[in-house]
């Protein structure tokens, strides 16, 4: 009987993954850029086994490309599918923002405000690391409220799908501050059950995402990095 992959094998696989992801989100590895896998074994202290099993599940996950004859390279900034994206998030997160402003329990409205508080503090410190690792579990309050199980499927697969482009976009100057401002106003329509207006300002919140996804694709461009 084949026993499978040793921990100490996932281990080295999760971390190649996470480095790489992380450094690709960061702007540390450019799109187009070419992956050098033994390279990468070398600094990760591994074989190149684990690096390409990690190299095949961010190709899984569309932020690598497989080139033939050429190996894997950096995705390239697909401009017109992130505007689609978060403009579909738009509609679906304006409804689940209309459902949880009737069904917010007072302990979510408490874990709303705290999150808002660690946003607000994230944004004094410079943090965006730590201000974006609040922005799930605050989205996710306002979507599983919705008490509509299918609508929070769909959410979740869309929010896993701009995981890359959230991080970049958090790095476009100003848009930090309003993202904590658009975060707070949409916390505190859904507080106050006001259904309509929190829906416009999720709306809003992932329209104004699409817009900056534009002007970053823009200033990629000046900087001779590929759009799509």
């Amino acid at each position: 009987m084949r026993n499978g992959p040793s921990l100490e094998y996932q281990t080295k696989q999760e971390i190649v993954y996470r480095e790489l992801y992380d450094g690709i989100a960061a702007g540390r590895y450019q799109p187009g850029e070419r992956l050098d896998l033994r390279e990468i074994a070398e600094w990760a202290g591994t074989s190149r086994t684990p690096v390409r099993e990690a190299v095949r599940r961010l190709e899984s996950e569309g932020v690598v490309t497989s080139i033939p004859h050429h190996g894997f390279i950096v995705s390239k900034f697909p401009i017109e599918e992130i505007i689609e994206l978060y403009r579909i998030r738009a509609v679906l997160e304006g409804l689940a923002a209309r459902l949880a402003a009737a069904n917010l329990t007072e302990a979510n409205a408490r874990a709303l405000r705290k999150y808002i508080r660690d946003m607000e503090s994230a944004l004094q410190q410079g943090n965006a690391e730590k201000m974006l690792k609040v922005n799930r579990p605050f989205h996710d309050i306002i979507c599983k409220a919705a008490n509509s199980p299918l609508l929070y499927k769909y959410i979740v697969s869309l929010y896993v799908q701009t995981t890359r482009y959230r991080e970049l976009l958090s790095t476009w100057p100003g848009r930090p501050g309003e993202i904590v401002a658009e975060h707070r106003a949409l916390a505190e329509a859904v507080i106050a059950g006001d259904a309509g207006e929190a829906e416009r300002l999720a709306r809003a919140h992932h329209e104004n995402n699409a817009r900056a996804a534009v002007k970053l694709a823009e200033s990629l461009a000046k900087e001779g990095i590929p759009r799509t």
